[in-house]
């Protein structure tokens, strides 16, 4: 992951990465091209300022977006995947059988969808007036519920070792956490607690989360 000072430049033929640091989804993005071993320069940009090539690139203006050669991901998932299916440096998802597969989308969904949309309103709780930041907090645990089921039975999400799903789910989960970790800490959610701890002291969250330090 090599960080650039430029996003327009002339690109050489590793992959291109279009990032934004806190950013969930770029976060997942950037934890399955390193964990595949996939040499690629990233750009960070700034919310303010995005680059004009990169909306030109991609008009929608969100971040992850991989540009590979003529090939443009602009779907964390599938970034995801593309890195998994090239070279899965550490059987994180050719680990996976069908059913298991299954699970981890079906869970990758729910965080995606209703889980997010409940995690954006208990960060921005101010605004939303109507509803206490109590109120919100309780909309998020239904999938914090299923998680600790989940690791009642497993290490990790799907099994007794990192895969897709912890990777996809955990940036997410970390937004949740963060609103209030005192609380969470002292809370009833014992797997999901360690499960939590163990991925934030993951080599592979740890690697994408240093600071830029481009190069020209």
């Amino acid at each position: 992951m090599n960080y650039v000072t430029e996003s327009n430049k002339k690109r050489n033929k590793m992959p291109f990465l279009y990032s934004y640091r806190r950013c969930p989804y770029a976060m997942r993005a950037r934890m399955a091209l390193v964990n595949s071993g996939i040499d690629f320069d990233i750009f960070e940009i700034s919310l303010k300022d995005k680059p004009k090539d990169m909306i030109d690139i991609s008009p929608k203006g969100t971040v992850p977006i991989l540009v590979n050669g003529d090939q443009i991901i602009d779907e964390s998932l599938d970034i995801m995947e593309w890195a998994y299916q090239s070279f899965d440096l550490n059987n994180h998802y050719s680990c996976l059988n069908v059913t298991q597969k299954k699970e981890s989308y079906e869970l990758i969904n729910i965080n995606d969808s209703i889980f997010k949309f409940s995690l954006d309103k208990y960060k921005y709780s101010s605004n939303y007036k109507t509803e206490s930041i109590e109120d919100l907090y309780q909309k998020c645990l239904f999938f914090i519920d299923r998680l600790e089921k989940k690791l009642s039975t497993s290490e990790f999400i799907i099994t007794n070792n990192i895969t897709f799903a912890d990777v996809a789910i955990f940036p997410f989960v970390r937004q949740f956490v963060n609103v209030n970790l005192e609380r969470f800490l002292k809370g009833d959610y014992i797997k999901t607690i360690e499960w939590y701890q163990k991925m934030s002291a993951e080599e592979i969250f740890l690697s994408v989360m240093v600071k830029p330090n481009p190069k020209s």
